[in-house]
């Protein structure tokens, strides 16, 4: 799996998540010469959850969502693709700061699982090719 180039991810979320898969496909650095290439494109949403009686959240719903394709580079093929998606909660408080830590710390939870979920795909994928 070291033999694979992660295209770059928009946005701090989509670097969190490129950052999860370098570690764990390319633990000792990206190759000079891929056999494979996993693009992705990450969509983040939040729904808030848990009203008081004066109609604010209590709760939010982070959920992220990454669709990816595995291509081996010497003839275009994709090998794998799909769309994964990881969820997890967080509370809102009434310090503001306090709630952008909670979400904050939610985004990187939801990035390092996803970067797991996909990590396993890209496993897959290469393992039915070979």
């Amino acid at each position: 799996m070291s033999r694979v180039k992660i295209d770059v991810i928009n946005d701090r979320v989509g670097q969190l998540t490129r950052n999860v898969l370098l570690e764990n496909l390319t633990p000792k650095g990206e190759t000079s010469s891929p056999l494979y290439e996993l693009s992705i494109e990450i969509d983040e949403t939040t729904n808030d959850l848990g009203f008081t009686k004066q109609n604010e959240a209590t709760v939010s719903d982070y959920i992220l969502s990454g669709a990816y394709k595995l291509v081996r580079i010497s003839d275009t093929k994709i090998l794998r693709s799909g769309t994964l998606r990881a969820r997890t909660s967080f509370n809102l408080v009434q310090s503001d700061f306090a709630s952008l830590e909670a979400k904050s710390s939610a985004r990187e939870d939801a990035a390092r699982n996803l970067a797991r979920q996909i990590a396993n795909q890209v496993a897959i994928g290469i393992h039915g090719a070979n």
